[in-house]
């Protein structure tokens, strides 16, 4: 994937180039350490570089607390729950909704037009 640097509209593409990266190489990613690293390491920017060292250094600490990080700090499923709640565009649906109430096709073809609606409508969670 290409490096993150937190653009919410960017956020998706970058969540699905990595379970592309993770899918083509099940043996190697099969480590929940070796995910978060691979994730962490394309977050070069911005917020999500404030994110990644946040990250680390808090791992760092409770590591030399001596605390236990595997359902935390080492588990995928955790980190990848707190990189949707800091990344995912919560308002992606509601704005997929209005865009839908408020699209024309204009000079598109219908065939654009189609193409448009139906990613819309996949955003909205319209059936």
């Amino acid at each position: 994937p290409e490096n993150f640097d937190r653009d919410r509209k960017k956020y998706k593409a970058f969540r699905e180039a990595l379970m592309l990266n993770y899918e083509d190489d099940e043996e190697y990613f099969a480590d929940d350490k070796r995910k978060i690293a691979y994730v962490l390491s394309f977050m070069t920017g911005g917020a999500a570089a404030a994110f990644r060292t946040e990250w680390m250094e808090t791992k760092i600490e409770k590591r030399m607390r001596g605390e236990n990080l595997k359902s935390t700090y080492e588990s995928f499923e955790w980190f990848a729950h707190k990189m949707e709640t800091r990344f995912k565009n919560v308002h992606e649906q509601l704005a997929a909704r209005n865009d839908i109430m408020i699209l024309r096709q204009g000079k598109n073809t219908a065939e654009k037009h189609f193409e448009h609606f139906e990613e819309l409508r996949r955003e909205a969670n319209y059936l």
